[in-house]
């Protein structure tokens, strides 16, 4: 075995080691990383976990990016404001067009406190956003901005059609 091997063959123990000592419920995925199912109020969320040397990642996929170029930019927007709000999260696209929530942290400051911590907050911060990217993925929220201004005019009179 050549010493590359050894290296990725310890990560993956070692990553196991930490999963289990942080009391998450995790199954190997054939890429070497670890999966973790949470069950949340809106769907199940699968965390996918991985560590080698040097960082240990953890991702959860939200939701399939837009094709429409306009809800795909207010997405990617929002994903941008939301990432500059979240301490070690970030909102990303992965190269499936997936809407990703993802942490990366150096390998060295990793333990089961922190794996399990880290698990917690993702899994929370997934939830609480949950809705709010579905509305601007499938257009709800252009949509409801487009009712409130109708209604506001229509309660002023403004924009109404005079002979």
């Amino acid at each position: 075995m050549s010493e590359s091997d050894n290296e990725l063959q310890d990560s993956r123990k070692r990553l196991q080691a930490l999963l289990t000592a942080a009391g998450l419920t995790h199954q190997r995925v054939a890429t070497g990383g670890r999966t973790i199912h949470f069950g949340g109020q809106y769907r199940e969320w699968v965390l996918f976990s991985s560590l080698n040397a040097h960082w240990f990642h953890m991702q959860t996929a939200v939701c399939a990016l837009p094709v429409e170029p306009g809800l795909r930019a207010d997405l990617l927007l929002w994903m941008a404001r939301a990432s500059c709000n979240l301490a070690l999260l970030k909102y990303s696209v992965n190269k499936q067009d997936k809407v990703v929530l993802e942490a990366q942290v150096r390998a060295e400051h990793v333990d089961a406190e922190a794996v399990g911590n880290l698990a917690g907050y993702l899994h929370l911060v997934a939830e609480r956003d949950y809705l709010a990217i579905l509305r601007l993925a499938s257009g709800e929220a252009r949509l409801d901005a487009l009712s409130a201004t109708f209604a506001r005019d229509s309660a002023t009179g403004e924009g109404a059609a005079t002979p």
